[in-house]
């Protein structure tokens, strides 16, 4: 009975293994998305239109882009960055 408990392990660690690589492949596809959002603000920022500088639909867009920066910009410095395939 001892070589089955032994699998029923084996099973439990492999279990264990592939929630882990979810878990990381969501983490990877989260910090993707981030910078998705992280680009396309950015774009959207540079695509402001200067003549249209002065009016407030402007300065909104502007605020909108800085308000979703900043916290995207704190989030994505905050966490560790890892290189793909590399264990410590």
């Amino acid at each position: 009975s001892s070589s089955s408990s032994s699998s029923e392990s084996s099973n439990v660690d492999n279990k264990y293994q592939s929630v882990n690589d979810s878990i990381k492949i969501m983490k990877a596809n989260e910090r993707r998305n981030k910078f998705h959002i992280l680009a396309r603000t950015l774009d959207t920022l540079a695509n402001i239109d200067p003549s249209l500088d002065s009016t407030l639909y402007n300065k909104q867009l502007e605020i909108q882009c800085i308000t979703t920066l900043v916290p995207l910009i704190r989030q994505i410095k905050s966490e560790p960055f890892e290189i793909k395939d590399h264990h410590y």
